[in-house]
């Protein structure tokens, strides 16, 4: 079996590889500045694959941009699995990444897994709050706004936010679940 841990070459960003065996998988944060945000989800893939997950994007002082991020990840790609096509899993701005990575390199990813994918422009924003606001409904959203009203602390307000708004995220493809 090759052991696909990071090698000794050079990487443009740091990173942490788990599994030695397996297809290879790069595990995206979300963030941007989040550095081992997925590492559970990069834990749970090393059982079966050979992840690496980049810590972020490097900036070298400049203006940090989505094509920046996209270049870094082109150049991990290159000097970690060069020739090879990884599965690229984002999560939340990882996977805004790996979609846009996608779009301007259709060739250099076998599969891409969205998870937590937020919006990428405000026409999608608009959209998405929409649904949002379709799924929770108008008494819950009073309930809500009430709620940020009556509490003194940001914690309490965002404690009763996820109570009431997280179940609108969860979707289950099994009937019943």
């Amino acid at each position: 079996m090759q052991d696909r841990r990071p090698t000794e070459r050079p990487s443009p960003l740091m990173l942490r590889g788990q599994g030695r065996s397996g297809p290879p998988v790069v595990v995206l944060q979300g963030g941007p500045g989040a550095p081992g945000s997925v590492q559970g989800l990069a834990s749970v893939l090393a059982d079966s694959y050979s992840v690496l997950e980049p810590f972020g994007c490097r900036s070298r002082g400049l203006h940090l941009t989505v094509e920046r991020c996209i270049r870094d990840l082109a150049d991990l790609l290159d000097t970690q699995l060069p020739g090879e096509r990884p599965a690229l899993v984002g999560h939340s701005w990882g996977a805004i990444l790996a979609l846009a990575f996608g779009a301007a390199h259709p060739t250099r990813a076998c599969r891409i897994a969205l998870v937590g994918c937020g919006t990428i422009d405000a026409l999608c924003r608009a959209e998405l709050t929409r649904c949002i606001e379709d799924r929770i409904g108008r008494e819950k959203i009073q309930a809500l706004n009430a709620c940020a009203a009556a509490f003194t602390t940001s914690e309490e307000v965002e404690r009763i936010w996820r109570s009431m708004v997280e179940p609108t995220y969860d979707y289950s493809a099994e009937p019943n679940s």
